[in-house]
């Protein structure tokens, strides 16, 4: 026997989905121009709450990728530029270093913004880094303790608006990328 899933979308407009008695979609509408798409295990894949950029609402994504500093030699403190959070719920950033000539020493600090004043907040200090390598950090609710491949984690919501701050204790050469990955689960 089917199962009809009603309820309202963004606009505030009613849609419904068709399942089938094991909760497998059998049709779906079409939402602001997106049809709902699941992946091979019945995960939704496409939100169905998405929103119309072209009217200026903000994208809504499941998991989404961004480079935060692309790998080139490095000598002094920087700031990445501001990265927009439109629906996650964690983020990984994974920093990784290729060439440490001197053994510089960089720590790698994960920043909300208060949009009001403009102001940034640390929400994760690493400790440093001076060798060649690759370490990945968590910022999220409902993420567990640190082990495997990541170094660190700490149990804060994800901000609207965040950056990377890469802190640099000398001026040796070192070379690195950090890139983010928005989790929405």
């Amino acid at each position: 026997m089917p199962i009809h899933v009603i309820g309202k979308d963004s606009a505030g407009v009613d849609r419904e989905l068709l399942l089938d008695s094991s909760g497998r979609l059998v049709t779906a509408e079409t939402v602001g121009g997106v049809t709902p798409q699941f992946d091979d295990i019945d995960k939704q894949a496409v939100s169905l709450y998405g929103r119309n950029a072209a009217d200026g609402d903000d994208q809504v994504y499941n998991n989404h990728d961004v480079i935060a500093l692309a790998s080139t030699p490095r000598t002094a403190t920087n700031n990445a530029t501001d990265e927009l959070n439109p629906s996650g719920s964690a983020i990984i950033v994974t920093f990784d270093v290729t060439v440490d000539p001197a053994a510089a020493s960089v720590v790698l600090v994960i920043q909300g913004k208060d949009t009001i004043s403009g102001k940034y907040y640390d929400m994760l200090r690493a400790t440093a880094v001076a060798a060649v390598g690759t370490t990945a950090y968590i910022v999220g609710l409902g993420v567990g303790a640190a082990s495997e491949g990541i170094t660190k984690v700490v149990a804060y919501p994800v901000p609207r608006v965040f950056r990377v701050r890469m802190e640099h204790a000398d001026a040796d050469s070192i070379t690195y990328s950090v890139g983010v990955s928005l989790i929405n689960a």
